[in-house]
């Protein structure tokens, strides 16, 4: 969905003066994702003012983490009002304009990067006429609860990338460019009508697609394609179905097969770990724990 440019730097928009202290970006990156996120922090009083690039057909979602004031904001030389202070609101810089702010006080925000392409394409898909454009300056800003939900299960996703899966982050991003599609978008289309579930012969290929493929990262792309079907409706038409998302569904999947090799076989948990398509160890430890209440090396004993 889209490209990202390989060169655009996810710190520089909120990067500050050396001379007054930098910013640092926490974490940054989710491979197998269409938008590029950062997490950025800066810790110290009089960040300074954010730095120049070069004008381009994207946007800059800026969600925030924490309650900060931007002291000063510019957009194509001209100063602009900005509001709301709260974790949870949300502003949408349209990056073919330069803007630029002035950072006071410490802050703490998520920072997606998302190109006009991608916004193009889903809205091809979910039956939107004409070029969608995404609106929310500063001035509009407000608490957006869906985007600061999502940024929650971001956050240790950026942290922990080696263990999110691709139909993880696929999911998380369509999810994120549908809903800035639907409640951002400048023109008024209506979005096309909600998607039906799987037809029976559909669930059977995918769910057999993804049982045989368990230890592997598939794409929402392949699953799609099994069932002839555009990503954005294949993600709602599963759920619809199955009632949670691909990417849950494969984890109980994965937990369950643990379980069974736990039961029948004398592998050790971290071999377990990779033959259910895990990461590592620590991953299904952390998994079974979450859903077992329980560890694997307990569970096994108490058979």
């Amino acid at each position: 969905m889209g490209q990202l440019d390989p060169d655009w730097d996810f710190s520089s928009h909120m990067r500050a003066n050396d001379a007054l202290g930098e910013s640092t970006v926490v974490d940054a990156g989710l491979q197998h994702s269409a938008i590029g996120v950062s997490r950025v922090k800066g810790g110290r009083q009089r960040t300074g003012r954010t730095e120049a690039y070069d004008p381009h057909e994207a946007y800059l979602v800026v969600l925030r983490l924490s309650a900060y004031r931007v002291e000063h904001l510019w957009v194509d030389g001209k100063p602009v009002t900005h509001n709301a202070l709260a974790p949870g609101t949300l502003s949408i810089y349209d990056l073919d304009r330069l803007w630029f702010a002035e950072m006071r006080e410490p802050f703490d925000c998520l920072q997606f990067h998302v190109s006009q392409s991608a916004i193009d394409q889903l809205a091809e898909e979910t039956g939107l006429k004409g070029r969608q454009r995404l609106f929310c300056p500063p001035d509009r800003s407000g608490i957006d609860e869906v985007m600061h939900r999502l940024g929650r299960v971001l956050v240790p996703a950026l942290a922990r990338r080696q263990e999110a899966s691709r139909l993880f982050i696929e999911h998380l991003t369509l999810a994120f460019h549908a809903h800035l599609l639907s409640r951002y978008r400048l023109e008024g289309s209506p979005i096309a009508s909600r998607a039906k579930g799987l037809a029976p012969w559909q669930e059977r290929r995918v769910t057999d697609f993804l049982r045989e493929n368990l230890e592997f990262d598939v794409s929402v792309e392949a699953l799609a394609r099994e069932c002839g079907l555009s990503r954005s409706y294949f993600m709602k038409a599963f759920k619809q179905t199955t009632g949670v998302p691909p990417h849950q569904w494969v984890l109980a999947q994965r937990l369950d097969r643990a379980k069974k090799l736990l039961r029948s076989s004398s592998m050790s948990i971290s071999d377990v770990a990779i033959a259910s398509g895990f990461s590592d160890q620590s991953h299904l430890t952390r998994t079974f724990g979450r859903m077992e209440g329980s560890t694997p090396a307990v569970w096994r004993r108490a058979l």
